[in-house]
């Protein structure tokens, strides 16, 4: 690299530092960080970016830089492992390399691969199975679907069984249990942990308050057809919410949960910033029921014919993601002659539909859409234009 270009580079990134100082949000620390890794500058990027994960825990474009930008960094630790694996199997190797994408990359769907592959060889580790089941739990209080908190309790009892005395999978099955209304399920889970541990003050706290609302036994629970019933809620319901709060509070921390309710005045003005998008013909806030909560686009053209194609694209999208087995929809672009329609799953359960005229290049496209998650994340005003 030539003189020149060093001075180019520092200064594009003094100049991307300033604006991550004077407007710390998903998109300025993001592109800060990649712009480090890009030039080589591999400990500033995991420094800018771990400090965009604690200020922006949940955004989407923050994690998916922190993993872009962590697994450079352990890109040659993984390759290590994975050789390893591929030359002498061991739970070990299965567990390290599923702890790595799990824990240190974030990455669910690689992690529970290293688990599926782990376990068929190795169906007696207790290991692979805690960490299975964790993320099944994860998924379960991120979606709410059926399936995941039935392989959240497969795996945790499957992690019981093998070690009857782990204190943490059997406080996770009476977790979910509880959470979808299987009390009595639970009060078994915490009973086997009072048993090897009769001091315990957390179990047989939770165990008295399960006491007083249990109506039957293990034999009457139907756990499918619970876990089915908040899946077709949507969430847990209100004993559920108590019983989740209730157990991380005895945890003394929080594994997944409800958050804050959309604000959708807020959104429904931030929408207007998609005027600025030449090309567009709409751009419309979705609810998962296919109600539209915001919506911004030409007077000439019919909103609602618009969001119900994204609400059914959608919907389509998860129903088929869910049959495969890889988490919730996350994003979409969908082309024809209509021009090109690009979907993204918001927070909140919600989802942003952007139809565009085919000359708009994709790039704009989402820029703009950053742009719009970047303002509503950080709960900064509306731009002015100009």
């Amino acid at each position: 690299m030539g003189l020149f270009d060093s001075v180019r580079r520092r200064r594009e990134l003094e100049k991307l530092e300033r604006d991550a100082a004077e407007n710390p949000s998903p998109l300025t620390l993001s592109t800060l960080a990649e712009r480090c890794i890009a030039f080589g500058e591999t400990e500033h990027a995991l420094e800018v970016v771990r400090r965009a994960v604690e200020t922006f825990p949940d955004n989407d474009r923050v994690l998916t830089t922190y993993r872009y930008i962590m697994k450079s960094h352990l890109q040659s630790r993984i390759l290590e492992l994975q050789r390893a694996i591929d030359k002498a199997p061991t739970p070990a190797g299965f567990t390290r390399l599923a702890e790595l994408h799990y824990k240190e990359l974030g990455d669910r769907d690689a992690a529970l691969e290293m688990c599926r592959r782990g376990i068929a060889l190795y169906p007696g580790d207790e290991s692979l199975a805690m960490i299975y089941g964790q993320i099944r739990i994860d998924r379960f209080h991120e979606d709410f679907q059926a399936k995941d908190g039935l392989q959240a309790i497969e795996h945790l009892a499957r992690a019981a069984r093998i070690n009857p005395q782990n204190y943490k999978a059997l406080l996770l099955l009476a977790k979910v249990y509880g959470e979808a209304g299987a009390y009595a399920h639970a009060q078994e889970a915490l009973e086997q942990i009072m048993r090897f541990s009769p001091q315990d003050d957390r179990a047989r706290g939770i165990f008295d308050r399960l006491a007083g609302v249990a109506k039957g036994s293990t034999g009457s629970e139907d756990v499918d057809m619970m876990l089915r019933e908040v899946e077709r809620r949507g969430g847990l319901d209100d004993a559920g919410k108590a019983l989740m709060a209730l157990f991380d509070t005895e945890n003394g921390s929080r594994q997944g949960g409800g958050e804050p309710a959309a604000d959708v005045e807020r959104i429904s003005r931030l929408i207007r910033m998609f005027s600025e998008l030449d090309g567009l013909l709409a751009a419309v806030v979705l609810s998962t029921d296919g109600r539209t909560v915001a919506v911004q686009g030409r007077a000439d053209l019919p909103m609602d014919p618009i969001a119900q194609v994204a609400h059914t694209v959608f919907t389509t999208s998860e129903e088929a993601s869910k049959r495969m087995d890889i988490g919730s929809f996350q994003r979409a672009v969908i082309e024809g002659p209509f021009g090109r329609m690009t979907l993204v799953q918001m927070k909140h359960h919600l989802t942003l539909g952007v139809l565009t005229n085919q000359a708009v290049k994709p790039d704009a496209t989402q820029s703009a859409i950053e742009r719009f998650l970047d303002v509503l994340a950080k709960s900064a005003p509306v731009p002015e234009k100009g």
